[in-house]
């Protein structure tokens, strides 16, 4: 009956493995992309009052208002945004009276220079699909950071 050799764990051969995966997530690391910047606007109002703070990032769109404003009792502010190059808005829903609301669109996707706006209309929102009431908010989506 032959007798089997032993292994012998080769130490040099675990240390030159571990250093190379080492020094490819280093490499990864510094190689990877960073986070792009959020793009960010500020509704105003007809008078150029700063009114709500949008921000759109990793495909979700948040809305603040600093000052919520009441509208007229039997209306809803619904958002609305419209990319560059659309022909018609896409409804993005209603703002609370709290003026806080987060939604991520499923027809859209948040790019540089969409319109957003918010628009008063009757309640349910829009009869028709598109902004029917005047428009309270406005602002262009912009890279946070650029000018």
């Amino acid at each position: 009956m032959p007798i089997k050799a032993r292994r012998r764990f080769s130490w040099p051969a675990f240390g030159l493995g571990s250093s190379a995966v080492t020094a490819g997530l280093a490499a990864l690391l510094v190689l990877r992309p960073p986070p792009a910047a959020p793009l960010m606007t500020v509704l105003l109002t007809s008078t150029d009052q700063p009114a709500f703070l949008v921000e759109a990032q990793r495909g979700e769109i948040r809305l603040a208002a600093p000052n919520p404003r009441g509208i007229e009792a039997g209306r809803v502010m619904q958002l609305w945004a419209l990319p560059q190059g659309a022909t018609a808005p896409t409804s993005l829903g209603f703002v609370p009276e709290s003026g806080r609301f987060a939604v991520t669109p499923r027809t859209i996707r948040p790019k540089p220079g969409m319109l957003i706006e918010i628009n008063l209309e009757p309640p349910g929102g829009s009869p028709t699909g598109r902004p029917t009431g005047p428009i309270l908010f406005i602002g262009r989506l912009t890279a946070a950071g650029s000018s």
